[in-house]
């Protein structure tokens, strides 16, 4: 009888000791699912645009956003290269002049003229504009729905050093490999040699430009980055494809 007791009593102290530990274990979750609910509740909650928000999102657009600059923008992005083509070539379906056309040298096709590369520069720049506008935007809206972050101010000034500079390097590289393969491209081996020097080139540009990039990147936003390792393998990629 004395053994059934102790029995008992030994499955009750265990009974009574998995039913704490059950305890704890439970308290801890609904512990850490409120801690997390407390730190996510309130980021969420800046999503839900209340009238009040809108009312300060659209005021704050109002102040930033000019929209005669917005319309010539979206003018100048999209219209410059059909008008100056236009001019350059005509309209196609107006009747030519044989009489004349026959002691003129033939014109150049318009995307190999100055009138193109003018045409196709100020499209580009008045893109990036508008990418500036909206990055803008974009910042206001944020910071109207409750985002506080230093680094939002500085955000248009960034996008856009960031936009000019990539764009740079891609219009300086293109008009390099045009140099390069119209002066210099003849036999075979002088195109390798050519296509080498201008994987080179590409080498130097990239990373000119990659470094710029992180300086800018690293100063106005304040992110750390390894500029000469980052961009110093991608270069050293380059130069191996070559």
């Amino acid at each position: 009888g004395s053994e059934f007791f102790e029995k008992m009593g030994e499955d009750t102290v265990k009974f009574a000791e998995d039913t704490v530990k059950f305890a704890s274990k439970t308290i801890q979750k609904r512990l850490q699912r409120s801690a997390v609910a407390g730190k996510f509740l309130p980021f969420f909650n800046k999503f839900l645009l209340t009238p009040e928000k809108i009312q300060t999102i659209l005021v704050s657009i109002k102040k930033v956003v000019d929209w005669q600059d917005l319309v010539l923008l979206l003018i100048l992005g999209w219209a410059t290269v059909p008008m100056l083509r236009v001019s350059y070539e005509g309209l196609p379906f107006l009747p030519r002049s044989s009489s004349s056309d026959d002691t003129k040298p033939p014109k150049k096709p318009f995307t190999e003229t100055l009138h193109f590369l003018f045409a196709t520069t100020v499209s580009e720049i008045s893109r990036i504009g508008l990418l500036i506008y909206a990055v803008d935007m974009i910042r206001v809206i944020l910071l109207g729905m409750g985002f506080e972050d230093s680094r939002l101010d500085d955000l248009p000034v960034a996008f856009s050093k960031v936009a000019f500079a990539a764009w740079a390097g891609v219009r300086v590289s293109k008009t390099k490999r045009t140099l390069l393969f119209r002066t210099r491209a003849g036999s075979r081996d002088e195109v390798g040699r050519v296509q080498i020097f201008n994987r080179l080139l590409d080498a130097v540009i990239l990373g000119v430009v990659g470094t710029y990039l992180v300086d800018v990147l690293s100063v106005e936003l304040g992110l750390a980055m390894k500029s000469v390792f980052a961009f110093g393998s991608l270069g050293t990629l380059v130069v191996s494809l070559a």
